[in-house]
C-alpha cells in the first residue's frame, strides 16, 4: 500500500530573548533557520546572542490535530490544514520562567519547504513566518506569556497545510526555551519534543490530471504531443487509436511530451493522458486531443493532373484554395466532403464555366481530412486535403 509519511519531529525550546538577542525571533533578528531542519541535526540556541544548552526538565509535546473534530491524527490528507499545537512544561524546574519562545520549521527530505503555515488572527502581532533560504519558520514576534501566570507551563498554536498529493516525506523541526525574563540567558531552559510521524492517506495520494493537452509537428506517420506537467508525476501514460477504431495503443512518457510514432497517413487519431505517480494514477485527461496525419504527397499541395486541379496549402491551417484550369468551356461541379462523406461545401453545381483558370477558397472549420470532388466534362476526380 503506498503511504506518504510526514515525520513531525519537533525540537522545542522556549526562547526568550533580550534586547540584544532575538526578542523579535532569532531569524527575523538575524540568525536564520536554528531549528536544524535544513540540515537534519537537532535545533539548539547555543549561539552567541542566545541561550544554553538544552534542558531535558522543560518537557514540550506536539500535536497535530483534525481542525473540525480536534482530534489528533494519524494520518493527513494532502492539501489539507491542520492545527499544530506545542505545549511546554517547565514545573520541575524550580525558578520562575514567566516567557518563552519558539522556532518551528517543517521540510521534505532534501530539506527544502515542505507544506504552507497560517497565523491565527488572534496572534498576528505575536508570531511570524519568515523565509530563511530553501525553507520557511514559524517564530515569536514578541516574548509570549504562560498558559497561567505564575505557572510554567505554555501553549502555542498555528495551523499548516500539508503539501500535494505524492510529495516526498516531510519532517517538522522547532526550538521552544522557557526563559527567566532577567535580561540575559543564563538561567532560562530550551529542550527538544519526541518526533512524531504521521501519514499520507492513500485516497489522496492519487496525481492530479493533466490539462491543456495538445499537439504540433503532424507528419504522415508521427506527431509531436505536450501537455501540462503535474506535481509528483512519475510518468505519464499515453493511449492513442484511429477514431473508426475502438482499440487503443499505449505508450508511456517521463517528461510532459512526447513523440507518437508508427501512425497511418491521411488518418484522424484520439489521444489521452494520465499521470501516474508512486500512489495511485490520475485519470486520463476529460478531453481527448484529435489530429489526422497528413498524406506523404500532400506537401505543400495536391494536384490532379488530368485536369490541374490543386488544393493549396495542404495541409491548411486556414481555408485552402481550390484552383483549376478548363481547356475549353463546360460545365463544372465542384464539392467538399468530411470524412464521413457529408457535403460541407457545394462550390461550383454543374455550372457553365469558361475556359481559363478558376479558383475558390471554402470555408472549413473543423480539423479533418476531407474529400475534393471535382467533374467536368466527362472527367471527375478526387483530392483529399487536411484541414488543421
Amino acid at each position: 500500500m503506498y503511504r506518504r509519511s510526514v515525520v513531525l519531529s519537533l525540537f522545542l525550546g522556549m526562547l526568550y530573548i533580550t534586547l540584544s538577542s532575538d526578542i523579535d525571533g532569532p531569524a527575523h533578528h538575524g540568525h536564520g533557520n536554528i531549528t536544524g531542519s535544513t540540515t537534519g541535526a537537532i535545533g539548539h540556541c547555543q549561539t552567541s546572542s542566545c541561550h544554553g544548552a538544552n534542558n531535558p526538565l522543560t518537557i514540550v509535546q506536539l500535536v497535530i490535530s483534525d481542525t473540525s473534530t480536534m482530534l489528533p491524527i494519524t494520518t493527513y490528507n494532502a492539501l489539507q490544514t491542520y492545527l499544530v499545537t506545542i505545549t511546554g512544561d517547565a514545573t520541575a524546574i524550580t525558578a520562575s520562567l514567566p516567557g518563552f519562545g519558539f522556532q518551528a520549521s517543517a521540510v521534505l527530505g532534501n530539506h527544502t519547504q515542505a507544506g504552507t503555515y497560517t497565523i491565527p488572527t488572534s496572534l498576528a502581532s505575536s508570531i511570524h513566518t519568515y523565509p530563511c533560504g530553501a525553507t520557511t519558520v514559524v517564530e515569536h514576534s514578541v516574548r509570549l506569556s504562560p498558559i497561567t501566570t505564575g505557572v510554567n507551563k505554555y501553549s502555542i498554536q498555528f495551523y499548516w497545510t500539508a503539501p500535494p498529493p505524492a510529495s516526498d516525506s516531510v519532517t517538522f523541526y522547532a526550538l521552544l526555551n522557557a526563559v527567566n525574563g532577567d535580561g540575559g540567558s543564563s538561567g532560562d531552559n530550551p529542550d527538544a519534543a519526541p518526533r512524531v510521524t504521521i501519514y499520507e492517506n492513500p485516497a489522496t495520494a492519487t496525481c492530479g490530471v493533466p490539462t491543456a493537452l495538445a499537439d504540433s509537428f503532424v507528419t504522415p506517420t508521427s506527431a509531436y504531443l505536450y501537455w501540462s506537467s503535474v506535481t509528483g508525476a512519475v510518468s505519464y501514460k499515453i493511449q492513442y487509436h484511429p477514431i473508426d477504431s475502438s482499440a487503443w495503443s499505449s505508450t508511456t512518457a517521463t517528461a510532459n511530451s512526447t513523440t507518437i510514432t508508427g501512425l497511418m497517413p491521411a488518418t484522424t487519431y484520439e489521444f489521452k493522458v494520465q499521470t501516474v505517480c508512486s500512489g495511485s494514477p490520475s485519470a486520463f485527461t476529460a478531453i481527448n486531443d484529435t489530429l489526422t496525419t497528413v498524406m506523404p504527397s500532400a506537401i505543400p499541395g495536391i494536384t490532379d493532373p488530368g485536369n490541374n486541379c490543386t488544393v493549396y496549402p495542404n495541409p491548411a491551417p486556414g481555408n485552402p484554395v481550390i484552383s483549376y484550369t478548363l481547356a475549353a468551356s463546360e460545365k463544372v461541379n465542384l464539392a467538399v466532403y468530411d470524412i464521413t462523406g457529408r457535403k460541407v461545401a457545394q462550390l461550383a453545381d454543374n455550372e457553365f464555366q469558361n475556359s481559363g483558370i478558376h479558383a475558390y477558397h471554402p470555408t472549413i472549420t473543423a480539423p479533418g481530412l476531407y474529400f475534393i470532388r471535382f467533374v467536368s466534362g466527362n472527367v471527375s476526380n478526387t483530392l483529399r486535403f487536411i484541414k488543421q
